[in-house]
């Protein structure tokens, strides 16, 4: 009897594991992005989540904390540090464009992007979106 598994919240890795190569992302792959791509997002340069490493797909990195409070909160005082040849606003046009995809599964765009992150960026800093609590209730 074979024995399946499938790993929750990684909708798109069946699919995504027929590539035999990642797509590694780096300052040559920055300028082959899309008007359209990034008015209305993409997953093109989304690795196959098996090719992502482990750290990764659980959440256990500096690079996912980034996603996370970007994606949830919202991000004041960013500051990233590029890898040799990143022009830096062109690598958050992509990031961007890959973080408001609704194509793969959120499990399957968090590990990719904070991948994705680590690949561009050497370190980053940042503060959270301050957010007036009486705002919110409209007072």
């Amino acid at each position: 009897m074979a024995m399946t598994t499938k790993c929750i919240g990684t909708r798109n890795a069946d699919r995504s594991n027929d590539q035999s190569i990642a797509v590694l992302l780096g300052p040559e792959q920055l300028d082959q992005i899309t008007m359209s791509e990034l008015l209305f997002s993409t997953s093109r340069f989304l690795p196959p989540y098996a090719a992502i490493p482990d750290p990764y797909k659980f959440g256990n990195t500096k690079w996912n904390r980034l996603f996370s409070d970007w994606f949830y909160s919202g991000v004041a005082d960013l500051h990233l540090i590029p890898k040799g040849g990143v022009d830096v606003n062109k690598a958050l046009r992509v990031i961007k464009a890959h973080m408001i995809s609704f194509e793969p599964s959120h499990g399957h765009k968090e590990a990719g992007v904070a991948y994705m992150m680590s690949l561009l960026f050497e370190d980053a800093t940042w503060s959270l979106y301050s957010v007036d609590p009486i705002d919110l209730i409209g007072g």
